[in-house]
C-alpha cells in the first residue's frame, strides 16, 4: 500500500521520500550579556524559555517560585572550576510559567528568555 504525505505543497510518496531532519533548534545567549550578581528574580510568561547557566565556582540553587535558599530549591547548579570558565552547570526551563529565584553562597550567574 502506498501513504501519500503532502508537505509544503510537494507530493511525497513512499517512492520519493523526502529526508526530515528533528534536530532541537538552538537559541544562543544575547551577545555581551553581562553576568548578575544578585539573586534577581526572573518571570516566565506562557510560551517563554529561561536559559540558566553558573558563573560561579560555587553552587548556584534555583526555585521555581520566589525565595530560593541553599535549602529551599528545584535545583542545583554546579559551579565551575573557575569564575566565567564556561563550565558551570546550565539549564533550560521550558514548562513553567511563573517565577523563578536564585540563591547562593555567592550569586554569579547569566539568564536569558527566549
Amino acid at each position: 500500500m502506498n501513504t501519500t504525505l503532502v508537505v509544503r505543497s510537494k507530493q511525497v510518496t513512499d517512492a520519493n521520500p523526502v529526508p526530515v531532519s528533528l534536530a532541537p533548534q538552538v537559541e544562543t545567549a544575547p551577545s555581551n550579556s553581562a553576568p548578575i550578581t544578585s539573586a534577581a528574580d526572573i518571570t516566565l510568561a506562557a510560551g517563554e524559555r529561561l536559559f540558566i547557566q553558573n558563573l560561579d565556582t560555587d553552587a548556584l540553587f534555583v526555585r521555581r517560585a520566589t525565595g530560593a535558599t541553599t535549602s529551599l530549591f528545584n535545583y542545583v547548579l554546579q559551579g565551575g572550576g573557575a569564575a566565567d570558565d564556561g563550565t558551570g552547570g546550565a539549564l533550560v526551563i521550558d514548562d513553567y510559567i511563573g517565577v523563578v529565584s536564585f540563591a547562593g553562597t555567592t550569586v554569579r550567574y547569566n539568564a536569558w528568555k527566549a
